[in-house]
């Protein structure tokens, strides 16, 4: 992986004014994704979670809440009645049939939303979805840019011990669920190598990613 703050692998998808301009920012767990898409909302762009949707999905009244009950019982639903998410991911990392269940239960929904977030997008902006499954759902055509963020893995490990309390064990089992570093690379129309400050890592979105999707509009500012 180069240590260049931002590769350009591929060219851009040029779109023009009219519509938006869809992004797609991906990586593995613990890559700091959160960090390049709050730069990007930052300069004027509308950012869309995956994490948020299904967040959303699965609290009080949330339309996964059911199916997930109905395939996984009682026990990962919480007293106020949403899904019990830590619970959910204990079932679920440690069977591949479980996850692949509950994976067949909620991204049809989660797209959806998706799909909507960009049906209402302005003609001429810049739209991001963080979709940390992009490559694993196969949504690859769908984005005019797709943004791969990457850390090495002991930096990850790092800031899911700091940040998410995780044990290395439940990260890597997250981590070999997901795709690989080079089957996101293939993908990629730009890398971002996000190791360091994240002041840095920002200030690269903003000298050189922002202007090469601002391009993809027409617009030059």
């Amino acid at each position: 992986m180069s240590g260049l703050p931002i590769r350009f692998v591929t060219p851009f998808h040029y779109v023009g004014p009219s519509r938006a301009v869809r992004v797609g920012v991906t990586g593995g767990i613990g890559a700091g994704k959160t960090t390049v898409t709050r730069a990007l909302a930052d300069l004027g762009a509308s950012v869309i979670s995956s994490d948020d949707i299904a967040r959303d999905l699965q609290g009080p009244g949330g339309a996964a809440v059911e199916p997930i009950r109905a395939r996984f019982g009682d026990d990962v639903i919480a007293e106020d009645g949403s899904v019990d998410r830590a619970r959910l991911a204990g079932v679920v990392f440690r069977d591949d049939r479980a996850r692949t269940d509950l994976e067949r239960l909620i991204h049809p929904l989660i797209a959806r939303e998706a799909h909507d977030f960009f049906a209402r997008a302005e003609a001429g902006s810049i739209a991001v979805y963080d979709i940390p499954l992009l490559v694993e759902t196969g949504a690859e055509d769908y984005f005019d840019a797709i943004v791969v963020v990457w850390a090495d893995i002991a930096t990850r490990l790092e800031r899911l011990r700091r940040d998410r309390q995780m044990t290395t064990a439940d990260a890597m089992a997250r981590i070999a669920v997901q795709a690989s570093d080079a089957e996101r690379e293939r993908s990629a129309h730009a890398i971002v190598t996000n190791t360091g400050r994240p002041a840095d890592t920002a200030e690269a979105v903003r000298g050189e990613l922002w202007p090469a999707l601002l391009a993809l509009t027409g617009r030059d500012n």
